[in-house]
């Protein structure tokens, strides 16, 4: 954020938050507060395949960035 504010370079910025927004979202995930994995239920192969897609379009969005 530094970057941005001083030198005013947007592709810092937005490269490092989106890598970082995607580990906290990576993160709910997974945090049982969330219920995101407990709302698939004994489905877990539903749960791997939404998993995955997340995991590519993420793949995608941060190679475009």
């Amino acid at each position: 954020m530094w970057e941005f504010l001083c030198a005013g370079d947007t592709f810092i910025a937005v490269a490092f938050s989106s890598y970082g927004m995607f580990w906290i979202s990576y993160a709910v995930i997974f945090i049982p507060w969330f219920n995101i994995e407990a709302a698939y239920g004994d489905n877990t192969k539903e749960f791997h395949i939404a998993l995955g897609h997340f995991l590519i379009c993420m793949l995608l969005f941060e190679s475009t960035s």
